[in-house]
């Protein structure tokens, strides 16, 4: 008998001394369908399955291991701080053991899960070298992982089969680090990201079967320098995006970088009296910088220009650049001139091509051109400028 009481004795005081982890056997496959509430791991050798709608809360933090594998059933879901305060996921692989995000269905397809949800407490999430597939099915409006006014990590992941985007992020959502990620057979886009934010996306990215990245409209209204990498394929830029602040705010565009613009897009630098910006993109003769229409049929007036008002600042350059099909408002061309600025401006060895107006505009014939050098119009229906 008290042999026995002792045995009870450290077999209590062994149990309550283990974390959650240490109490499940390695090897097995362990269902997950409650929220987490308190710090986790999991370990890479257990299978985990997510049922129906998972979230990371209450500061909890969700670890896993280098090369663990986690499954979706249809319809499942994992969320970061979506219902109460803070969480976080650290994700973190190695290149020998990447973690893995899939189907848990014996066939897979597109949109077999629906997503991963990093709400706005999420902040210092972290994923590199982690492989998401097979997801997507949440909707079509988001990606098979998403981020809502938060920044997160991406480093050498990839995105394959998605039903929807890749990635997206909303309006308020940015990277703290985006490289050598892969992107492949993404239904809708490999990539949605705003305009705000689009100097995160960093090196050594390859969107493989992609036609472009999707920017959408907004104000880049922080000072300092951005700039925009070239990132192989077209950032495709869907409605305006306006550049400038108190202090000044520069963007610079990468040689080789392709921009299309879409129906009513335009670029637009200082609107405002009190705001100040300036645009360098300079191409070289090999890696020229391509500016047009995102029509897969190009046409004159596909979008509306690129517009420079009162606080467009010296070192303003165009250099090695193609600028095409633009002109599309009810007056103007490729460039507008809406305040006196073009002595702040250069361009040259750049083609000014296929204006519904004209090639350059002032909106009053008295302002400076730009300094033009070996500048080259082309088949612009108004004319090379007003004068």
């Amino acid at each position: 008998m008290k042999n026995l009481v002792y045995l009870t004795f450290f077999i209590s005081i062994f149990f309550s001394s283990c974390k959650k982890d240490n109490l499940v056997k390695p090897g097995r496959i362990i269902t997950i369908s409650e929220d987490i509430k308190s710090n986790e791991t999991w370990v890479s050798e257990n299978t985990y399955i997510i049922e129906g709608n998972v979230d990371v809360n209450s500061n909890a933090v969700l670890t896993i291991e280098a090369g663990t594998t986690i499954k979706f059933e249809a319809d499942a879901e994992l969320s970061i701080a979506y219902y109460n305060g803070f969480g976080a996921i650290k994700a973190i692989g190695t290149e020998d053991k990447p973690i893995l995000f899939t189907s848990n269905a014996s066939s897979k397809n597109a949109g077999d899960w629906e997503i991963i949800w990093l709400d706005s407490g999420s902040s210092g999430s972290e994923f590199n070298y982690c492989n998401f597939e097979y997801g997507g099915g949440y909707s079509e409006l988001y990606g098979m992982v998403y981020l809502k006014d938060t920044k997160a990590s991406f480093t050498n992941c990839s995105f394959t089969n998605s039903a929807s985007y890749g990635l997206s992020l909303d309006t308020d959502a940015g990277l703290t680090a985006f490289e050598n990620n892969t992107f492949n057979n993404c239904y809708r886009n490999p990539l949605l990201i705003y305009g705000n934010y689009l100097h995160n996306l960093g090196t050594g990215n390859n969107f493989a079967t992609a036609t472009s990245i999707l920017v959408m409209e907004d104000d880049l209204d922080n000072s300092g320098t951005f700039t925009w990498k070239n990132q192989g394929v077209p950032y495709n830029f869907n409605g305006y995006f306006r550049i400038g602040s108190a202090s000044g705010t520069t963007i610079v565009i990468e040689p080789g970088t392709h921009i299309n613009m879409s129906s009513n897009s335009e670029i637009i630098v200082a609107d405002h009296s009190s705001k100040f910006g300036i645009i360098q993109a300079i191409g070289t003769a090999e890696k020229p910088i391509l500016i047009g229409s995102a029509s897969p049929f190009p046409a004159a007036g596909d979008w509306r220009g690129i517009w420079l008002y009162e606080g467009t600042g010296a070192g303003t350059t165009f250099e090695y650049c193609t600028i095409s099909y633009g002109g599309g408002y009810s007056f103007g061309g490729n460039i507008l001139f809406m305040k006196d600025v073009g002595a702040n401006v250069n361009i040259s060895n750049t083609t000014i091509s296929n204006s519904d107006k004209y090639g350059i505009y002032r909106s009053n014939v008295n302002y400076d051109l730009p300094t033009l050098t070996n500048v080259n119009f082309v088949s612009n229906t108004s004319g090379d400028y007003n004068i």
